[in-house]
């Protein structure tokens, strides 16, 4: 069991992204975008990095009552797809989520509701400004996203 200074023990909770689920509209979500879609490179750079800044204070744990929260992964891979997107705004995103392939291939479609998404950038500003950065410019250079989309 992990204890961390500020009292809370054991992994954080997530809910799990589940993208091979059967559905009854009938969308295979793998089949949304190709295999060489922005939103995978993004999916899978996110996997690489260390993202447990993100779940410092976090207070849902396994082994005990709560809702799980939506992983960093995924809170992060959203908002950098959003962003190679042109859309800054939580709102804007929100309505994304349920039209954009990309995006609903990463949520693996549930809307994430823009307050989860604003209360993750408002609360992480620092971390995320930094991740962000270094996301974007990779990005950038493998060609997956145009920087001048974002000025």
């Amino acid at each position: 069991m992990v204890e961390s200074t500020d009292g809370m023990s054991g992994a954080v909770k997530t809910m799990a992204v589940e993208r091979s689920q059967v559905r009854w509209d009938v969308v295979d979500l793998e089949s949304l975008i190709a295999s060489g879609h922005p939103a995978r490179a993004i999916w899978e750079l996110s996997g690489r990095s260390d993202l447990s800044r993100f779940e410092e204070g976090v207070r849902t744990r396994e082994g005990a009552a709560g809702r799980p929260c939506w992983p960093a992964r995924l809170l992060l891979s959203v908002w950098i797809h959003g962003y190679s997107q042109g859309i800054a705004s939580a709102r804007a995103l929100e309505r994304m989520l349920q039209q954009e392939p990309g995006l609903r291939w990463l949520s693996a479609d549930p809307v994430v509701d823009h307050h989860t998404r604003a209360d993750f950038r408002v609360g992480h500003k620092e971390a995320l400004d930094d991740v962000l950065a270094q996301f974007l410019v990779l990005l950038e250079a493998a060609q997956f996203i145009d920087l001048n989309t974002l000025l």
